[in-house]
């Protein structure tokens, strides 16, 4: 329990006096070495950026005990979650190695659990790839620029697929919402939050993904909403694999360049300015609100 509330000091007390009780109880070594203290070198408080360079130096820098298994299989568990975290090739990696560990410790369902999302993220990232393959090659999404008090991100906005969340997406950079917005906090190797007091004075319906599911890879943006047609203005920015999110949240796009920034994101950190660097010719920006009734506006 302990450890599923995120007090990891309090969890490997627990694991100690259970084993005390119980010498060389399977489940308490398990718990300590692969639950608790290795992937606790990959988990941030709430608030700080994401930073897999260090993450990974801590793992390798970790002192482990000589010829304890379970603290070998502990760092491969961390490996394998900064790998399901980062994403992209990195997914293969993690399936494996965490496949294994499934094998060798199927009595843990939260470790069955990631081995099972580590696969489908992998699965459904190779369709990913081909559909941004696809758009590469026709080259005409449109893009917005937002200027960070850690540097520039530029997004690329999936229109094809949730087009009335684009609509919003832009009418709002272009009336300066974003101006001056805060990240309101991170979840390292997950999410930065931004704009979570913006408020437009409606909601838009939430737009479900159709034929092409593009989903909560490390790397996209999307809106935030707390339930059916609730999204507004305020953001999510992944630094992390969240596929298991599924439906949860609309994903309107993906970090085109900046992806070290997004990450590097802490909480109180601004949006200066954000600029519409291209849209397609024709279409009018205005979103229609969770009423039915378009935007007033001349986008």
């Amino acid at each position: 329990v302990h450890r599923m509330l995120g007090e990891p000091d309090e969890a490997l007390g627990a694991y100690a006096a259970a084993e005390a009780i119980v010498p060389g109880l399977p489940e308490a070594a398990f718990g300590a070495w692969v639950l608790t203290r290795a992937p606790g070198t990959v988990l941030g408080p709430a608030g700080e950026a994401t930073d897999y360079v260090a993450a990974r130096t801590a793992i390798d820098q970790a002192v482990l005990p000589e010829d304890d298994p379970y603290a070998v299989d502990g760092t491969a568990y961390a490996r394998a979650l900064l790998d399901l975290a980062e994403g992209g090739e990195r997914l293969a990696h993690a399936t494996n190695a965490l496949e294994r560990l499934k094998t060798a410790y199927g009595f843990d369902q939260l470790l069955t659990y990631a081995a099972e999302r580590a696969r489908k993220s992998a699965q459904a990232w190779g369709a990913e790839t081909q559909y941004r393959r696809q758009e590469a090659e026709r080259d005409d999404l449109p893009r917005v620029r937002l200027e960070t008090s850690r540097g520039d991100i530029v997004l690329e906005l999936f229109e094809d697929d949730v087009p009335n969340s684009v609509r919003q997406f832009v009418h709002l950079v272009r009336q300066g919402v974003y101006d001056g917005a805060t990240v309101g906090t991170t979840i390292p190797f997950l999410a930065a939050l931004v704009g979570l007091d913006l408020d437009p004075g409606y909601t838009i319906p939430t737009e479900r993904r159709g034929a092409r599911a593009r989903g909560a890879f490390r790397g996209v943006v999307g809106f935030l909403g707390t339930g059916k047609d609730t999204e507004a203005a305020a953001l999510f920015v992944t630094t992390g694999t969240a596929t298991h999110l599924g439906d949860d949240f609309v994903v309107f796009g993906w970090v085109r360049e900046g992806q070290a920034v997004a990450d590097a994101l802490q909480a109180g950190d601004t949006i200066r300015k954000a600029t519409v660097e291209r849209v397609r010719d024709g279409v009018a920006y205005r979103p229609v609100r969770a009423d039915g009734t378009p935007v007033p506006g001349d986008d």
